[in-house]
């Protein structure tokens, strides 16, 4: 059922959660699966247009999570952050997806 679930999503959401590790009970620190991320991350900077997107989905699931008490999945939508500025650093255009417009 979770793979029907998983075709009908949007690429860009599929490769965020393979990102997400499987729930371990009692790990204190826990990081986002390192080929998973490194994809997503080439994915993203072939396809700029997609990091609004991306970023729209992490901001939604981190809100979804803190509700929920998930820190361990907070702590992995963290690191995905992080390590998405550190890529697309030098090119700052590219990140207007996560710092909008204030006006």
């Amino acid at each position: 059922m979770a793979s029907v679930r998983q075709a009908c999503r949007p690429r860009h959401q599929v490769l965020t959660l393979k990102c997400y590790p499987q729930y371990q009970k009692g790990v204190v620190e826990v990081k986002p699966n390192p080929s998973e991320l490194s994809y997503l991350l080439y994915y993203l900077s072939t396809r700029r247009s997609k990091l609004t997107k991306v970023g729209a989905f992490l901001t939604k699931r981190v809100s979804k999570d803190v509700w929920r008490r998930r820190l361990g999945n907070v702590q992995v939508a963290l690191h995905i952050l992080t390590a998405l500025i550190e890529k697309m650093s030098p090119r700052p255009p590219h990140l207007r997806g996560f710092c909008p417009d204030r006006d």
